[in-house]
C-alpha cells in the first residue's frame, strides 16, 4: 500500500493572503482615524467607535495571519508574530483607554 502526499500548495501565495487582509483593515483604520475624522470634525464622534471596531478587527486579522504563517512554517513567521503581538498590544491599550473614558 502506497501513501501519496497531498498536492503541494503555493506557500508564498497562501502567506500573502494571510497578510493582505490585516494590511487592508489597518489601512482603512488609519485612513478613517487620521484623514477622514479630522476632516469631518463633527463626525469624529461617529468615527471613534468605528475606528475602535477596526482596531479590534486589525488585531484579530493580524493574529489569524500569524497563526496561518505559523502553520505553514513560513520562514518569516517570527517577525510577523512580533508585528501581530505589537498590533494586539496596541489594540488592548486602545480598548482599555476607551473603557476608562
Amino acid at each position: 500500500m502506497t501513501v501519496t502526499a497531498p498536492p503541494a500548495t503555493d506557500v508564498g501565495e497562501e502567506a500573502r493572503a494571510a497578510v493582505h487582509v490585516g494590511l487592508w483593515v489597518s489601512a482603512t483604520r488609519c485612513l478613517l482615524t487620521y484623514v477622514v475624522a479630522p476632516a469631518l470634525g463633527a463626525l469624529g464622534l461617529v468615527l471613534g467607535p468605528v475606528g475602535l471596531v477596526l482596531q479590534l478587527a486589525g488585531a484579530l486579522t493580524a493574529t489569524a495571519g500569524a497563526r496561518r504563517l505559523w502553520r505553514l512554517g513560513h520562514r518569516l513567521r517570527w517577525p510577523y508574530v512580533a508585528v501581530a503581538a505589537a498590533v494586539d498590544a496596541a489594540s488592548l491599550t486602545v480598548l482599555v483607554q476607551a473603557v476608562r473614558r
